[in-house]
């Protein structure tokens, strides 16, 4: 069964201690892209990556774990969630996932890596990339609204059936 797991970016301090701010989890378009995912019935997870602003690969690693990962997860990732990810994947080469939705991707948030975006998409140029014009870093404040249309589409994309 497909699941989803939509993992968050890197909120700033002060966002994340403002009280007005809404949890990472529940930030920009992920909330709505988890709704929509429970509307064409997909089991969907928003982890919560406790003090976020400060958290280390290790704090990610152990928020991420705490959900299913198989081979029919779709993991969509927002920032720093995709330069986790990056990591993760690199270091658990038996981990296999359905498909990796990185938006708006901070390739190296945890200071490991020595490849850039550029020669990874060298390195294998069949990984499709899809760009966006005018979405700034795809939070709500640069995009307009919580919506995210495009992103449901891609993951989406072959799950559903006339």
């Amino acid at each position: 069964m497909t699941n989803v797991i939509i993992l968050h970016g890197k909120p700033d301090d002060y966002e994340y201690f403002n009280p007005d701010s809404p949890t990472n989890s529940q930030s920009h378009w992920v909330p709505w892209l988890h709704k929509q995912c429970q509307i064409n019935n997909i089991r969907s997870h928003t982890p919560e990556v406790y003090r976020a602003f400060e958290a280390t690969y290790e704090d990610w690693a152990e928020e991420f774990e705490r959900y299913p990962i198989t081979p029919e997860t779709i993991v969509v990732t927002h920032s720093c969630g995709g330069g986790f990810l990056f990591r993760y994947l690199s270091e658990n080469k038996n981990v296999r996932l359905k498909k990796w939705i990185a938006v708006a991707l901070w390739l190296d948030p945890f200071k490991f890596m020595q490849l850039t975006l550029k020669e990874i998409i060298e390195t294998w140029p069949e990984f499709p990339i899809r760009t966006f014009n005018n979405y700034g870093h795809f939070c709500q404040e640069d995009m307009g609204t919580n919506k995210f249309p495009e992103l449901l589409e891609e993951v989406l994309g072959g799950l559903l059936r006339p």
